[in-house]
């Protein structure tokens, strides 16, 4: 857990999107879809150091200035297939995670990031704490994804957990997370969303 808070800190010292490239950030400010899905491979593997997901961060919030979002997607399509077929670990999806200001592929990424597929109890749970724990440090560009992401998993923990945490979002944010689930979710996840409302009004 440790390892995964680590890469975040580090990515979150990194330039933003609109900070002045240098000389060793030319090539990543131009790289295409399928270079940075190399990157973020490269990141998400067993055993690779963790700097490279700050590294890759880095180099993803300035692929998001000049992508569009058709490409980005692609990109997320990319990474499952690349998780499913062992090509990577969930930690590839980190950078797109923290980096991607569109709430739909942020949610995905962050899904894919606390396991979308069988993982063992172990994982899962770091992954939660990893999650909770950019959003308390408000590390991502959408932390309404991030929110949206672990409502989705109706983790008894992460409702429980989260609840701890609704004052650090935005009535912004807020409203995203109420859109995202208006109608559309029962049980445990809409009892959580309808006393949230409520503590918001």
């Amino acid at each position: 857990m440790t390892t995964h808070r680590t890469s975040a800190q580090a990515a979150c010292n990194a330039p933003p999107p609109t900070a002045p490239a240098t000389a060793s950030t030319d090539s990543a400010r131009e790289m295409p879809g399928n270079a940075m899905r190399v990157r973020l491979q490269a990141a998400g593997r067993r055993g690779a150091p963790s700097a490279l997901a700050g590294e890759a961060l880095a180099d993803y919030w300035r692929f998001v200035g000049h992508s569009t979002l058709e490409e980005r997607t692609d990109l997320v399509r990319g990474l499952r297939a690349d998780i499913a077929a062992g090509r990577a670990g969930p930690r590839a999806c980190l950078p797109v995670a923290l980096g991607e200001p569109q709430l739909d592929l942020a949610r995905e990424a962050t899904r894919l990031y606390l396991g979308a597929g069988p993982t063992s109890a172990e994982r899962r749970e770091h992954a939660v704490a990893d999650v909770l724990d950019w959003i308390a440090r408000s590390l991502a560009l959408n932390r309404a994804a991030l929110c949206c992401a672990l409502l989705d998993t109706a983790s008894a923990v992460s409702l429980e957990r989260l609840s701890t945490l609704r004052s650090r979002f935005s009535p912004h944010d807020a409203a995203a997370v109420f859109a995202s689930f208006d109608g559309a979710t029962v049980g445990e996840v809409a009892a959580f969303i309808e006393e949230w409302r409520a503590l918001a009004a």
